[in-house]
């Protein structure tokens, strides 16, 4: 079940000025631009049941495991690292869980993201439609990078107030 401040997030019914988001570690994790990557799966363990994560290094490389599944994590050795790691949980994640971008934390050094079943975001999608939801949770994807390239947060379609024909 979808917390109702995620829903008031969607609904645009949350002051963002705020820093409401900031409250609510019990249903975001928060990544810091400097965070060592294994504390990434970490803090999503956290969240969506301990245990069901596993971050380990074999050698240079950063695996997260689900299960029996194991991601190697392609760091770059760079700031764009972050952004990685996520993208690589999320792998680790799917088909069961999503992880997403929160824009009401936009423009801190520290992301915040939501960890969802699969389920509950298509609930959401069909409940307040995909530009609503995208204008509040970006779904991580190779590019932006969500630590190093700028964002543009999706607006809402403006109707005119005015025509002349």
């Amino acid at each position: 079940m979808v917390a109702d401040f995620v829903k008031a997030l969607i609904a645009g019914k949350v002051d963002e000025t705020r820093g409401e988001v900031w409250e609510h570690p019990e249903l975001f994790f928060f990544v810091d631009w400097r965070e060592e990557d294994e504390n990434i799966a970490a803090y999503c363990d956290e969240l969506i049941g301990p245990g069901v994560i596993e971050a380990s290094w074999r050698g240079e490389d950063l695996l997260f495991t689900r299960a029996e599944r194991s991601v190697v994590v392609p760091l770059s050795h760079s700031p764009a690292d972050r952004h990685i790691a996520l993208l690589s949980l999320n792998e680790v994640l799917a088909p069961e869980f999503e992880v997403r971008y929160v824009w009401a934390a936009h423009g801190a050094d520290t992301a915040a993201m939501l960890p969802l079943r699969t389920e509950e975001w298509q609930v959401l999608e069909q409940e307040y439609g995909r530009a609503t939801l995208d204008r509040a949770f970006l779904r991580l994807q190779p590019s932006p990078n969500t630590f190093t390239d700028s964002l543009r947060r999706p607006t809402l379609e403006e109707k005119p107030r005015w025509r002349f024909w």
